[in-house]
């Protein structure tokens, strides 16, 4: 078998002529070593692309670690060269010639895709490593450009699904990414859609490749999903109250809509302590978008989960009939449409029974037992009193010409939701 693939090999310089000594031109201050920029040549045309590797890499991790650790220091060599222009001041000409010179696809964002997929698969005892190098690199503060950040935001949640890193590891940095406006749209709405997920999952106790895998940092011992449910909670109330700077209140906006998703799920619907509390204190954020949005959750979201519920409704109990329209109408054909249209009625009048107010016990009571079902999360708010008062302070101050500076839609929306 062949030894380890020579994509971050560094190229010999060629010899000086006879009789002339060698000379090196000095390099100004702050360009990128030259050896870093040799681990920057692409890969050969005679090696194989990143695919096959990792392909080759699942079937015999032992005899193709020295590849992947090859692939794994041109990594590290490409983002030294993207540091190192930056700190030069070309931030966007090396880094941006560095993905667009690999024509065959092998950038710096399959290779990161590559490094996180075979070390959460076929190498344990790198586990931990990469997940750092990768946490490192969506770092806010190292200032890295989108297209290192994103796939590497993209690899952790690779890594994550796949058991090869903790939870409770990438939490603090995914709540930090949360809402970042250093992210592309793309990378946002992954980021968004994991959490979520994440915590629906641990809300329920389970995570199917994760009871079945062990995570490494744990001594052997299946990840401790209630902490984990218990850290996502604590993170999204610290974020709701503390929010100053604008990036924190897009933030805390971001960590709204996952709790309100959440809540549509049926998860965190326990009381004060689950998706109420967290919208509650919402209601005191000093920013018009923080709170319209909570409000707007007590007002609207029993009506957003009803239609969902009937949206649902409408697919399970949804049955086509086949007519036959286009072949020959035999008796045993006909008894077949007879038969998918009995189904079909059926299914509708099992359809109308599940209606909420074609219940037995609500058909006749339309009043008072029907309309304390329509706003069930505000009857949850533990200081009720409290919340009221906030609101008609804020109209006052409004009203009178004071510092709130809240829109007319604004207004509305408080008195709507104070009455």
């Amino acid at each position: 078998m062949a030894g380890p693939l020579s994509a971050g090999a560094a190229m010999k310089p060629s010899a000086a002529p006879p009789g002339r000594r060698a000379t090196t031109a000095a390099a100004p201050a702050g360009t990128p070593d030259p050896s870093l920029l040799a681990t920057a040549v692409p890969l050969s045309a005679g090696a194989l692309p990143l695919s096959s590797l990792q392909g080759l890499c699942k079937r015999d991790p032992a005899s193709h670690r020295p590849d992947f650790l090859a692939q794994y220091n041109r990594l590290r060599g490409l983002v030294d060269i993207i540091t190192a222009s930056q700190s030069s001041g070309d931030a966007g000409g090396v880094s941006k010639g560095i993905v667009e010179r690999d024509k065959d696809g092998e950038g710096t964002s399959a290779l990161i895709h590559f490094i996180a997929a075979a070390a959460a698969g076929c190498y344990p005892d790198l586990r931990a490593e990469v997940a750092e190098y990768l946490l490192q690199l969506v770092d806010p503060t190292m200032g890295m450009p989108r297209h290192v950040t994103g796939p590497a935001l993209s690899g952790l949640i690779l890594m994550r699904d796949r058991s090869a890193v903790r939870g409770i590891v990438t939490l603090p940095r995914f709540m930090l990414l949360l809402g970042a406006p250093d992210l592309d749209k793309q990378a946002a709405h992954q980021l968004y859609v994991h959490i979520v997920n994440d915590i629906r999952h641990a809300a329920a106790g389970k995570r199917g490749i994760r009871q079945k895998k062990n995570v490494p940092g744990g001594g052997g011992s299946a990840e401790d999903l209630a902490r984990l449910n218990a850290a996502y909670r604590t993170a999204f109330q610290q974020v709701v109250r503390g929010h100053a700077e604008a990036a924190s209140v897009a933030r805390a906006r971001r960590v709204l809509d996952a709790t309100a998703a959440l809540y549509r799920l049926n998860v965190w619907t326990e009381g004060a302590a689950g998706a109420v509390g967290i919208m509650a204190a919402a209601l005191a954020s000093p920013d018009s978008s923080v709170y319209g949005k909570a409000m707007r959750f007590f007002l609207n979201i029993e009506e957003q989960k009803d239609q969902e519920e009937k949206a649902k409704m409408e697919n399970t109990y949804k049955v086509e009939i086949n007519y036959h329209k286009f072949s020959k109408k035999t008796r045993k054909r006909n008894h077949s449409i007879d038969k998918q249209k009995h189904t079909r009625t059926k299914k509708q009048k099992e359809r109308d029974c599940k209606d909420f107010y074609e219940l037995p016990a609500h058909s006749n009571d339309r009043g008072a037992a029907v309309s304390r079902r329509l706003y069930p999360a505000m009857e949850l708010i533990t200081d009720p009193q409290g919340v009221a008062e906030r609101c008609l302070k804020l109209l006052r101050a409004a009203g009178a010409g004071g510092s709130a500076g809240i829109k007319f839609e604004t207004k509305l929306l408080v008195m709507n939701f104070t009455t």
